[in-house]
């Protein structure tokens, strides 16, 4: 295809880039092209295509790819204060390249928001909200500019020693799963971050890199508004809703889980105890919800043994708690399929450290 003024523009910036890095005691391999627009379709090139960097010659395992000291980086001690430096900072060829319109769960339409409902991001893209809110007076003119500083903060930061860095050419790369990449991001004991291959890259291939060992579907979203095709799901929540449960037995199934009408499946324990008594309650006939309620009424819901009913019930009535089960794994067991996503999640586990150099990763 025909390459248009607005893709050499974008390579542009890359080469811009690469002399920077390099002039402030950095290094770039020179078979690295560390800012290209990703596609064939370059008549629509601009600042918020996706890029990634790529090899422009064969690579050995073991090259450094890219080392980048740390005073290069944007700092701070929170994702709220690497914005303000962001918003504060000066024109660089690293600015240059950043994108106009990064991805953000903020950003999402009310219609695509509502796919969100009753998961643990539900009301998530409230926390930007609150931050721009709280920005600093001398920044109060400059709501767009925080805005998007904070999403470039949140979906391009590493995080070393507790501190989140923006890290020049380090976030051009994109993310590939453990075994894909590679890449691998280190932090060095000469206070740089090194990027170095980890096995021999042909010329052409993305050079990427894995964002964090840990990601669930939840993480990659929260952080980055996509989910990254490899994060492995950690859990998936039902709530009563999902059971197709009648709305008088909405509040038996709070009371019954001591509160809330959620549980969260896991990989390791997918059909939890919790999940079958909710099936059971849900499947009572009229007459028999109703004399269960009438004992919860002087025992409480939690001290009703409804296992011990389903395994006491008639068969016909085991096939309905089955069939409620069954229809459940066809909507939300599905999730842990890799090409879907859940919610619930954990954060991840600091990076350990191994010998000279120590991992880094992206950070939440």
């Amino acid at each position: 295809p025909a390459l248009t003024a607005s893709y050499y523009a974008t390579t542009a910036k890359s080469a811009a880039l690469c002399r920077w890095i390099r002039e402030a005691g950095g290094v770039v391999h020179s078979g690295v092209d560390l800012v290209r627009p990703i596609g064939e379709d370059f008549d629509e090139c601009g600042s918020d295509d996706e890029c990634g960097s790529f090899a422009t010659e064969d690579i050995g395992r073991g090259a450094t790819l890219v080392r980048v000291p740390l005073r290069l980086c944007l700092r701070g001690a929170t994702c709220f204060d690497l914005a303000v430096a962001l918003v504060e900072a000066d024109e660089t060829p690293y600015v240059a390249t950043l994108p106009a319109r990064p991805e953000s769960l903020a950003a999402w339409s009310a219609q695509e928001r509502s796919l969100l409902k009753g998961t643990s991001l539900e009301g998530s893209w409230r926390d930007e909200a609150a931050a721009v809110e709280a920005r600093p007076t001398h920044l109060v003119e400059k709501d767009g500019l925080f805005r998007r500083a904070l999403r470039l903060a949140r979906t391009r930061a590493v995080e070393v020693d507790d501190e989140w860095l923006m890290a020049p050419g380090v976030d051009a790369l994109n993310h590939r799963g453990a075994g894909d990449a590679p890449a691998r991001l280190y932090y060095s004991s000469d206070d740089s971050l090194e990027l170095v291959a980890v096995r021999d890259i042909p010329a052409g291939d993305e050079v990427t890199h894995v964002y964090d060992e840990h990601l669930t579907p939840a993480d990659s979203l929260w952080r980055y508004g996509v989910v990254l095709p490899d994060a492995a799901p950690a859990a998936v929540v039902v709530d009563a809703a999902s059971l197709r449960c009648p709305p008088d037995r909405v509040d038996a199934c709070r009371a019954l889980l001591g509160g809330s009408d959620r549980v969260a499946l896991t990989v390791v324990d997918p059909l939890p105890d919790a999940l079958i008594e909710m099936a059971t309650l849900v499947s009572l006939s009229a007459a028999d919800y109703q004399a269960a309620r009438a004992l919860a009424a002087h025992q409480t819901w939690r001290r009703i043994d409804l296992l011990a009913t389903l395994e006491d019930a008639p068969g016909d009535f085991q096939d309905q708690v089955d069939a409620a089960l069954d229809a459940l794994a066809d909507t939300k067991l599905a999730a842990f399929s890799p090409t879907t996503f859940s919610f619930a999640s954990s954060p991840p586990p600091s990076s350990s450290s191994s010998g000279r150099r120590r991992s880094a990763k992206r950070v939440s």
